[in-house]
């Protein structure tokens, strides 16, 4: 039989040696100073601050000081033109406030369903200008069909097999709605 004392000290190397093998986590270097990022931090929130606490840039002075170097926008048949606005349009999404604010800007001034993408674009812009013009663009959209009136049906398209036979001039014409075609 083993000896209690013996049992004892090998218990007690083995937790001693189990506590100091244990990893620990690195100690932050002397050298690190963290007085230069707390002062970023502060001028960044003195920054926002002072931008919530001045009133909005009037947005009426945007569209006037881009109208001249705004080109004409393309004809609605016109598809080459309308391609190419599309992309010009996506790379000055790609640029600096000022551009993707023109951007948007000209895009709700096109009114063409292909820039909605642009305007979904805008919506999560960082500008909050770029984001106002984006949300009113989109509101011209609100209620509109495909077919550009909103509820009426697509001219020229055939009716479901399960559509009532007045659906397409919207009286029922003596026939009873309760009852099926051809029963009579």
């Amino acid at each position: 039989m083993l000896n209690p004392s013996l049992l004892a000290a090998f218990s007690l190397v083995s937790v001693l040696f189990w506590l100091l093998s244990r990893r620990r986590p690195p100690a932050l270097l002397a050298s690190t100073d963290a007085s230069a990022v707390a002062a970023l931090n502060r001028v960044q929130i003195s920054l926002v601050h002072e931008r919530l606490n001045t009133p909005p840039p009037p947005e009426q002075t945007a569209p006037d000081a881009n109208a001249d170097a705004t080109p004409a926008l393309p004809a609605p048949g016109d598809g080459r033109g309308s391609s190419l606005l599309l992309l010009r349009l996506q790379r000055q999404l790609h640029g600096d406030n000022a551009e993707r604010l023109a951007a948007v800007i000209q895009a709700v001034a096109w009114g063409d369903r292909r820039t909605l993408p642009l305007l979904q674009r805008g919506l999560r812009d960082v500008d909050p200008a770029v984001v106002r013009v984006a949300a009113r663009g989109m509101a011209a959209f609100r209620g509109r069909s495909g077919s550009g009136v909103a509820g009426a049906p697509a001219a020229g398209l055939p009716l479901p097999a399960n559509a009532a036979p007045w659906a397409a001039t919207g009286s029922p014409s003596g026939a009873e709605p309760d009852q099926p075609a051809g029963a009579g």
